[in-house]
């Protein structure tokens, strides 16, 4: 079993690299907005609100009462594709399961853009390797995780919709051009 592993290793170790370095280059570029106190725009307070409500109670609220405050409530809705879950997700495993902390939390809004950015730059190598081979899954790793306009959806303290909704479509996109290639 050992020798399986070493030999995978051995064999795909340059192809492993190129993904550690994009993710890290990915990251890189994003979370450096991290040396910012703040956060950017106003949706990134209000979904971390939405996410930290979820962490607390374990449900997402039908109506948010601090949304316009005239009307009383607004409806909340789920444009989110899985950004409360995923987030409460590893705000759990990165808090190893411990009491809900706002101040740690802001720090977690802060990261997760910038590290859903990183995972997306990924996914477009593989996508880019079943499309066209290695070299067109690292140029598209690489421009994804330096392009600006992709950038500053996905820079740290953007935390919104945008900063998880790419990656799902790019998932789709492989096994939309994996499952084609298999018939």
């Amino acid at each position: 079993m050992v020798l399986m592993k070493l030999d995978f290793f051995k064999k795909y170790w340059k192809e492993l690299l190129i993904v550690i370095l994009i993710f890290f280059l990915g990251l890189a570029v994003r979370a450096y907005m991290m040396r910012y106190e703040l956060w950017f725009e106003f949706d990134t307070y209000w979904h971390a609100k939405i996410t930290s409500i979820f962490i607390q109670t374990g449900v997402i609220p039908v109506k948010d009462p601090l949304a316009y405050y005239q009307l009383g409530q607004a409806l909340v809705g789920f444009p989110s594709y899985g950004l409360y879950y995923l987030s409460t997700l590893i705000y759990k495993i990165g808090t190893l399961g411990a009491v809900y902390n706002k101040e740690l939390w802001m720090w977690f809004v802060k990261f997760l853009p910038a590290f859903y950015g990183a995972l997306i730059s990924v996914a477009m190598y593989f996508l880019g390797r079943i499309i066209g081979g290695k070299k067109l899954g690292a140029l598209l790793g690489f421009f994804t995780a330096v392009s600006s306009a992709f950038v500053y959806r996905t820079m740290t303290g953007q935390y919104e919709e945008d900063c998880l909704g790419f990656l799902w479509m790019i998932l789709g996109f492989i096994f939309l051009i994996a499952g084609n290639q298999v018939k």
